[in-house]
C-alpha cells in the first residue's frame, strides 16, 4: 500500500499513533509492503462537518485507502453515518472506522 491516511478526533492522536504502530508490526509480521501512512487531526472531533471538510481537503486521487478513528459508541450520535455516507458517495475507496 502505497498511499494511505489515518484521520483521528482532536482527542483521539495517542490512539492513532498506537493504531499506525500496530498496524505497521502487523503488515511486517505478514512481509506486506506497505507506506507509512498520512495522520490528520480533525478539529472539532464531534462535529460530522469538520470531518468532510478535512476529508475533502486531504484525501486525493492516489489515497488508496483511509482508517477513521471516531469518537464515540456505536449507535450513539450520526457522526459514523455521515462520515460513511461521504466516503461512499464522493470518495469510493476502502475505509475502515474505528470507534475510539
Amino acid at each position: 500500500m502505497a498511499k494511505w491516511a489515518i484521520f483521528h478526533g482532536d482527542r483521539d492522536g495517542q490512539i492513532a499513533n498506537q493504531f499506525k504502530s500496530t498496524m505497521k508490526q502487523c503488515l511486517d509480521q505478514v512481509n506486506f509492503e506497505s507506506k507509512e501512512p498520512d495522520i490528520f487531526a480533525v478539529k472539532p472531533g464531534m462535529k460530522g462537518d469538520a470531518w468532510v471538510r478535512e476529508l475533502r481537503n486531504k484525501v486525493k486521487d492516489d489515497v488508496q485507502m483511509v482508517v477513521l478513528i471516531l469518537p464515540g459508541a456505536k449507535g450513539k450520535n450520526s457522526l459514523y453515518d455521515d462520515v460513511k455516507r461521504f466516503l461512499l458517495t464522493e470518495y469510493p475507496i476502502p475505509s475502515q472506522v474505528v470507534l475510539a
